[in-house]
């Protein structure tokens, strides 16, 4: 399960239970529709064990997010944030 805030100075997409592919790609997708999405940054916390996850998915995600960037954005940067060096093993894949 994910959740999607807007914060002052950014976006924070937090997920709390298992995590799979489909909830990653439904939250990329929650994202880039909200209309705040090309002034904010945003923030992913990965408090849940990430699960289903596929290498080639990952691949999939970055290919996503650099091909459905918007144009003309005033926001710069993504952060992952993780609880372990597996975690962190697999979240530098997808950057």
């Amino acid at each position: 399960m994910y959740q999607v805030s807007s914060l002052e100075n950014y976006l924070l997409v937090t997920f709390k239970n298992d995590v799979d592919s489909l909830q990653i790609m439904s939250a990329i997708k929650e994202l880039f529709s909200r209309e705040d999405y090309s002034k904010k940054n945003d923030i992913w916390v990965f408090e849940a064990k990430i699960a289903n996850i596929r290498h080639q998915d990952l691949k999939i995600f970055a290919e996503t997010l650099s091909n459905t960037y918007p144009p003309n954005v005033t926001r710069s940067k993504t952060a992952l944030v993780v609880d372990s060096l597996f975690h962190s093993a697999i979240a530098s894949e997808f950057i």
